[in-house]
């Protein structure tokens, strides 16, 4: 147990281990107990990729079993309670290169499941008809919150310690939080945010985000985060939907993204101080029939290398990403390039889904070589209307890219005119079971 609390604040373990009895010890707790939930989740992920980017890397390979059990309490006095969630990851079958799949753990290139106490955090409430607080202390997935996030699309999810809080009044919402370590979706270690190439320790990561939002569909977002004097981020991004006549509706969405390094920013990957992302998503729905078309522009200058728009805030973090250009099988994020995205798909019924996407990237220049690569698939999505919680997701689709070498730079012919191509095919396939137990 002593690798599960290490890194907790212990004020935080103080409460969250004295709280319960003390509520245990009050007469009045029936909403603290009747209003609790307890949730199993059954997760089955196979994930596939056999790409030539490169060379010392072959074809990534993994299946796992995940197992995941997730408790809310009421609210004590309708203003305190806790929640807690343990993971479960069962190793089913792995390759030699199973850890770019991210799903296991991977012990001296061995891979292994895992289990650990991914959520337990303390939480308080403040509502009335017209606004709220909340409020959350601990380990807790922070989903789509700031410029950070984590990922649910493995057997078993991401999460962060930390503090935050969450307030809203009419149609505006506001977020903010403090973290200082965080536990990745392959393995149960508790992870201190770093540096990329000194691998220094970043104290803490704060951000948070301002939002409004007038009716569903219809939003505008600014967020903001900084890894303490390391990377600073600002983005602002937004949604709009308009009923058209009949079955008809369109869509935009578009956002923008900054980064700057700051005083501790090494300069030597990614980008060398500053780096800009633009997006614009278009979509149309008719009846059960929808299409999209989509652009982005990515501006990274670095010096020696090809330059990169960085997601994340640093190792051992989890960037919030709402462009199109984070692909299936790549990221169109290069200095200079210039991505067209497009999908359609269809819901033949309720529960059945099915679409095809392609991505495009060009204008990417390296020693004054043209790159350009792309992807296409399939993918279809489905929930079962006579299980609740059964869902299934299978996709799949072949890429198109640039071989790079150790240093992650573009591999070029020997009479520096052209690059070498790339073939990739990547492919996977989810079962999700969720059973309500209480």
């Amino acid at each position: 147990m002593k690798g599960i609390y290490r890194g907790v604040h212990p004020l935080v373990l103080f409460g969250m281990l004295v709280f319960p009895l003390r509520v245990i010890a009050e007469e009045n707790v029936s909403s603290f107990i009747s209003d609790s939930h307890l949730k199993l989740t059954l997760k089955n992920v196979w994930m596939y990729l056999d790409s030539e980017r490169d060379d010392n890397i072959g074809t990534q390979s993994a299946w796992a079993q995940g197992l995941h059990l997730d408790y809310a309490s009421g609210y004590y006095h309708d203003a305190l309670g806790f929640d807690a969630s343990w993971y479960g990851v069962m190793k089913l079958y792995a390759n030699k290169y199973f850890y770019g799949r991210n799903m296991l753990r991977d012990n001296n290139g061995q891979a292994e499941g895992f289990n650990k106490l991914g959520q337990y955090y303390a939480k308080a409430r403040w509502e009335n008809n017209r606004g709220y607080l909340h409020l959350y202390g601990g380990w807790k997935q922070l989903y789509k919150f700031g410029v950070i996030s984590v990922t649910r699309s493995r057997a078993a999810p991401s999460s962060w310690q930390g503090v935050s809080a969450e307030a809203g009044l009419d149609s505006w919402r506001v977020r903010g939080a403090l973290v200082n370590r965080f536990s990745d979706r392959n393995g149960p270690d508790l992870l201190r945010p770093t540096s990329l190439v000194r691998h220094q320790g970043i104290p803490y990561i704060i951000t948070g985000d301002l939002r409004w939002q007038t009716a569903k569909g219809k939003a505008l977002r600014y967020a903001v985060g900084e890894s303490k004097d390391y990377l600073l981020r600002q983005t602002l991004d937004g949604n709009w939907q308009w009923s058209l006549s009949g079955q008809r509706q369109a869509s935009l969405q578009a956002g923008a993204y900054h980064n700057r390094g700051l005083k501790r920013w090494e300069g030597v990957r990614y980008f060398t101080r500053e780096a800009f992302h633009y997006y614009a998503l278009l979509g149309y729905q008719l009846g059960q029939a929808g299409v999209g078309i989509g652009w982005s522009s990515t501006r990274a200058s670095l010096e020696h290398g090809l330059g990169q728009f960085y997601w994340h805030m640093g190792s051992h973090t989890r960037g919030f990403v709402t462009s199109p250009v984070d692909g299936v099988a790549q990221k169109y994020n290069h200095d200079g390039e210039k991505m067209w995205y497009a999908y359609a798909d269809y819901r033949f019924t309720p529960s059945l889904k099915a679409g095809l996407y392609g991505n495009y990237g060009s204008h990417t220049r390296y020693r004054s070589v043209a790159l350009n690569e792309y992807e296409f698939g399939a993918y279809t999505s489905w929930k079962s209307e006579q299980i609740r919680g059964l869902s299934m997701f299978l996709g799949a689709g072949p890429s198109f890219t640039w071989k790079q070498d150790r240093a992650k730079k573009p591999k070029l012919t020997a009479d520096g005119k052209n690059f070498y191509r790339a073939n990739g095919f990547g492919s996977a396939l989810r079962f999700e079971y969720q059973i309500p137990l209480f």
